[in-house]
């Protein structure tokens, strides 16, 4: 691949190959010089993986202000791909910039209603800047779509414990206990509701 890239080095055909070739070996510098140089091409800017790569390979490079570039041009281009606002908001989320994260999050779920992903991370978000009647939110529009949901269960379980709603805690951790008699997780979490209700006896039972 080498060799053929040196013999031309604007071939597309053998970027695309070399790109990957690099970036498999962990040679960041090279294969972000392989994916600079595809996204300079019709071929590059025609596919939205180059842009998605070229970020990741950036942001693993730690330079998060060339990924954020890179990503905003790709959204711009393609823009309805939900995919650059979730890397953009994950990308405002390392850079602490959380109101920017929050409606980049909320772009790529009015893009994909059923990403859970984002709904997630958006949760995070809230529980990062304790805004915990959102996060509550989050969660409840998650169960919405999927009661059974085990993630968004303990999730606003955890916020209703926060909000110090105990009961509302109690009432998710006994539905989801129903379901999962032998986890000791979901054990473990009933008991310490009990401690902060200080139904110590119903603990210990």
């Amino acid at each position: 691949l080498n060799e053929a890239a040196q013999h031309d080095p604007v071939d597309p055909e053998t970027l695309f190959l070399l790109g990957p070739a690099y970036h498999g070996l962990n040679r960041l510098p090279e294969a972000i010089k392989v994916y600079e140089k595809l996204i300079a091409m019709p071929e590059g800017k025609a596919n939205p993986e180059v842009f998605f790569i070229l970020s990741k390979l950036y942001l693993d490079s730690n330079s998060a202000a060339e990924a954020k570039q890179h990503i905003l041009e790709g959204s711009k281009s393609f823009p309805d791909n939900f995919g650059f606002s979730f890397i953009l908001a994950e990308i405002y989320m390392q850079t602490k910039e959380y109101g920017l994260a929050e409606e980049a999050y909320k772009k790529t779920l009015r893009l994909e209603p059923y990403f859970f992903e984002a709904r997630f991370a958006l949760a995070n978000l809230y529980r990062t800047t304790k805004r915990i009647n959102d996060e509550i939110n989050v969660y409840s529009d998650i169960l919405s779509f999927d009661p059974e949901n085990v993630p968004a269960m303990l999730g606003i379980t955890l916020a209703y414990r926060d909000a110090k709603r105990f009961s509302a805690a109690h009432d998710v951790m006994g539905t989801l206990a129903v379901r999962s008699a032998s986890d000791s997780f979901v054990i473990s979490d009933i008991y310490g509701i009990y401690i902060d209700k200080g139904k110590y006896a119903d603990a210990l039972y």
